[in-house]
């Protein structure tokens, strides 16, 4: 298993935004960035590498097909939630780890684990 160093939190509700980076912390995540957009997440991604990144698929009038398509090629482990029906989402996006809002924070330990970071299961 892997450590879970440095994550990237893509979500335009800043308080789901806060929860997931207080999840992260007890997950041993050593540190952890927000962004409320898609744009702010670009720029994040050109100053830093990121062992993993939480999208949210819906950001604004966006949605997180940009960021995963950039995300791709470079390995990066993506994890995306959601509060859309999943009837109603494309296919490529459950190449990953999906997990609809509101957010079962077990579901997101899980999620972590199986891309292969080791995380507490305290939370």
């Amino acid at each position: 298993m892997v450590s879970l160093c440095n994550v990237l939190i893509v979500e335009d509700q800043y308080l789901i935004a806060v929860d997931l980076i207080e999840t992260m912390a007890c997950f041993g995540a050593v540190r952890t960035e927000m962004a409320l957009d898609s744009l702010t997440a670009h720029r994040l991604l050109d100053a830093e590498v990121f062992d993993l990144v939480i999208l949210d698929y819906h950001l604004g009038a966006d949605t997180c097909h940009l960021l995963v398509e950039r995300l791709r090629p470079v390995g990066t482990p993506v994890i995306v939630v959601t509060g859309a029906d999943f009837r109603s989402l494309p296919a490529w996006l459950f190449d990953y780890p999906v997990l609809a809002k509101p957010i079962n924070y077990r579901a997101v330990g899980a999620a972590v684990r199986s891309l292969g970071f080791g995380v507490s299961e305290a939370v």
